[in-house]
Formats: C-alpha cells, sequence, structure tokens
C-alpha cells in the first residue's frame, strides 16, 4: 500500500495547506469488528494527517473486545464511545453519533475502511468545499480478490459514487468505477454522482440537521442513497472526490449473514426506498430534484 500511495501523492501533487481546517467529527459504527477497529484506528493515526479531528465510536452490542480496545487506545485525538444493548440500524445508531459530534463537519466512516494515504481527510473536507456540495464521498479501493482483473499495486476502484441503473422498472443504485483502474485518467477528477456510499462520506453538521439525518427504517442498505436524495431535493449535488483515496474491505459484516436473510434485508430496504421517492426515481439523473 505504501507503494500505492507514493504514487498517487506523486501524481496529485501535493495536498491543499490552509491554517484552518474545521473540526471534523468521526462517527463510526462497530458490532464485533476489533480487527476491523484495529486497522482503522492505525490508519487514522499513521495515515491521516488531518489536524483537528475527533472520533465518536457507536458499537451496537458488541461481545468481543471492541468496546475495551476503544477505551484503550491512545491517539493524538478524541475518542468516546456510546455503547449500544442491541445491534441499532445503520440510520439510527449514525444518527446517535452525529447528536454527541463537537465538530462543523461529520465523516460517517465504516469500521472497515482504511485509511492509507495521508492527505485522504484534507483533500476530502477541500472537496466539500471547493464543490459547494451538499456531501462529498471518498474514491474507495478494495483488494484484487474482488475484482476479475488484476492491478499493478494489487487494488482496483470499488466505488467513484453510485449511478441509478433501471432494472425490472425500477431504478436502483449501482456502484460507479467498479474494476477501474485507481490510476487512471479520473484519478484527482471530482465527480457529480446519483448518489454515494455512506462507507466514507463528509456533510456540514447544519446541512445534515436541516434534512433531518439518516431516515429511520431501513437496515443496513438504501439509506446512504435515501439521505443523498434528500439533499439533492433541496438543490444541492452530492459529489465523489477523485483526491481523497481510501480501502475499503467491502461489506465485511452483511456477508456473515445467511443468505436467505439478506435477501430479504435487502428487498425490505429497496421497497421502503421506492415508497418514498418512486415517483421522483423515474428518469431520475444527475439534475433531478
Amino acid at each position: 500500500m505504501e507503494a500505492l500511495a507514493t504514487e498517487i501523492r506523486r501524481r496529485l501533487g501535493p495536498t491543499l495547506e490552509q491554517s484552518d481546517w474545521p473540526l471534523v467529527s468521526i462517527v463510526v459504527l462497530n458490532r464485533n469488528g476489533v480487527e476491523h477497529l484495529s486497522r482503522l484506528f492505525a490508519g487514522l493515526v499513521e495515515h491521516t494527517d488531518y489536524p483537528e479531528l475527533e472520533v465518536i465510536l457507536v458499537d451496537n452490542g458488541s461481545s468481543d473486545e471492541s468496546l475495551d480496545f476503544a477505551r484503550s487506545l491512545e491517539a493524538p485525538f478524541p475518542i468516546s464511545t456510546l455503547a449500544n444493548t442491541e445491534n441499532e440500524s445503520f440510520s439510527d445508531a449514525n444518527n446517535q453519533g452525529a447528536k454527541l459530534a463537537s465538530g462543523e463537519l461529520l465523516l460517517f466512516l465504516n469500521n472497515d475502511v482504511e485509511p492509507f494515504e495521508p492527505g485522504w481527510l484534507r483533500e476530502l473536507v477541500a472537496c466539500l468545499a471547493e464543490t459547494s456540495a451538499g456531501a462529498a464521498a471518498a474514491t474507495l479501493l478494495c483488494r484484487d480478490d474482488e475484482h476479475v482483473r488484476n492491478f499493478e499495486h494489487g487494488y482496483g476502484v470499488q466505488h467513484r459514487g453510485l449511478s441509478f441503473v433501471e432494472e425490472d422498472g425500477r431504478l436502483h443504485a449501482e456502484l460507479r468505477g467498479w474494476e477501474d483502474d485507481p490510476l487512471d485518467a479520473a484519478l484527482g477528477e471530482d465527480l457529480e454522482c446519483d448518489a454515494l456510499a455512506a462507507a466514507c462520506l463528509l456533510i456540514e453538521r447544519t446541512t445534515f440537521e436541516q434534512v433531518g439525518g439518516f431516515t429511520s427504517g431501513y437496515f443496513y442498505g438504501c439509506e446512504d442513497v435515501d439521505l443523498c436524495l434528500k439533499l439533492r431535493s433541496t438543490g444541492r449535488r452530492v459529489v465523489c472526490s477523485g483526491r481523497s483515496i481510501a480501502i475499503h474491505h467491502p461489506v465485511s459484516t452483511r456477508r456473515t449473514i445467511p443468505f436467505e436473510q439478506a435477501r430479504e434485508t435487502k428487498l425490505a430496504n429497496q421497497r421502503l426506498l421506492w415508497e418514498h421517492w418512486g415517483p421522483r426515481l423515474t428518469g431520475c439523473g444527475p439534475q433531478c430534484s
């Protein structure tokens, strides 16, 4: 990863320098993910050069050592924990974390994301400010074993935003950029999208509050698309940064759920999204509102 990080920064050039960076409150959800947390916090401590951040860990009833690990961790930034007794939904748990945040900016960050290029958070904050977007997300990479093809540095693109694709008369969101080379011509390009995955999504706290945060009722699926549609219904754009790059070890938790249960949950989330947004999703693209 070090060689890839070096090459990415060489091609992008130096990160933006400024005297005052807003406080970023990073909200991380976790359930029995101590190994993910170990990797995530190593990336935040060793491979993140952002000067003002805090982490709020919302734990959803873990039975492993997650809370002990987080509470004993020594880091150059504050870490607070909220321990739920049950596995709350992605929407509800992230909303809980957002209420505890002190920062002007909220970063919703999956526990299975791994920062590896030190400038990633500066670049994401700069992208949100420079594009005046309602939300900005990082470009996410995943290992070659997730892809059909192999890449020079062992990682291909997983996420450059989401695009709506029609299937059986309905639109659903698909990953944009899947199987792209992370060092291709899109590196460094900020892309306006139909929606964004919330694995690494940055938003102003006031904007998040104005649209009511994440909508309750979803269970680990479609809540990020719903949030983006709420933002776009107010005339705000959503943008994927081409300069903020992180690694995602995707859907690590959902892959432990039995297939039929996962399928039923996915269908229920899609039905709820369609109930909320169906008429507006018809023919919906980057300009819909």
